[in-house]
Formats: structure tokens, C-alpha cells, sequence
């Protein structure tokens, strides 16, 4: 997941979307959504949707973020709010 945010960050593109969930299969799942989020913040990502348990622990640490508690609630706001124009 690094490597794709780092290669989301590098794009010439006006505006970045990432949409991301956890990530069970984690040994450290709170301490590596943790680093995830920071990493996030670090980067100029536009909109940053996550979804899960575990991205609640980061959640704080991204400005701007939008939490999902389940994938249906984020599927609900993507019917109401459609990403347009954007780099996903």
C-alpha cells in the first residue's frame, strides 16, 4: 500500500482520490494503518476516503479524510457524491 500511495503522490494529475480499507492481514494492523495515515498526510492526496476498523486509528491524522465504518456506508456516499474528475 506504500508503494501505491508514494506512486499516487508522484502522478502529474490535478486532483488524487484514494479509497482504502483495512488491512487484515497485518501483524500490527493498528500500528501499520497508524504509519499509513501519516504517510497520507505527508502526501498531496485531494480526497481520502477509508474504510474499517483499523483506518479509524489513522483517521485523525489526515485532514480532511472521510471515515467509513462499513464498505456500504462509503458505496452510499460514492451514490450520492460521485468522484468526477479525478485520479483514483
Amino acid at each position: 500500500m506504500v508503494a501505491a500511495i508514494e506512486n499516487m503522490a508522484a502522478m502529474k494529475v490535478v486532483k488524487r482520490v484514494l479509497i482504502l480499507g483495512d488491512m487484515y492481514e497485518l501483524e500490527a494492523p493498528e500500528q501499520e494503518h497508524r504509519a499509513i495515515g501519516k504517510l497520507i498526510k505527508e502526501k498531496e492526496i485531494s480526497d481520502v476516503y477509508l474504510v474499517g476498523k483499523f483506518f479509524q486509528v489513522g483517521f485523525g491524522r489526515i485532514p480532511g479524510a472521510k471515515y467509513f465504518e462499513t464498505k456500504l456506508l462509503l458505496i452510499e456516499e460514492l451514490k450520492r457524491n460521485p468522484i468526477r474528475d479525478s485520479t483514483l
